[in-house]
């Protein structure tokens, strides 16, 4: 994340273009990666006002098929020390 002009950018610094995914901004000065298609259709990524990575949803998969009612969050430290831990979340008929 480029924070002084709020751009997402790929391993090369370059752009990424608008594709499968939105990006934007958020109230709290944090900026979210929300992937719209395809797999990853509703993994995200949060980052804080620096640019660093603290929090991910992925989808969990079952013989190739995604299962709509749990997926992963990961949590990243911002210690830069302590490694990152994660959860199986299962959500109920209504999707919470």
């Amino acid at each position: 994340v480029r924070t002084d002009t709020h751009v997402l950018l790929d391993g090369d610094m370059t752009p990424v273009p608008a594709g499968a995914h939105t990006f934007a901004r958020q109230a709290d000065g944090n900026y979210r990666l929300t992937f719209n298609g395809g797999g990853r259709a509703g993994e995200y990524h949060l980052y804080d006002g620096n640019g660093r990575l603290f929090e991910q949803r992925i989808n969990v998969f079952d013989k190739g098929t995604l299962k709509n009612d749990q997926y992963l969050k990961v949590t990243h430290p911002a210690d830069g020390v302590t490694k990152p831990s994660w959860e199986r979340v299962r959500l109920d008929g209504a999707g919470r």
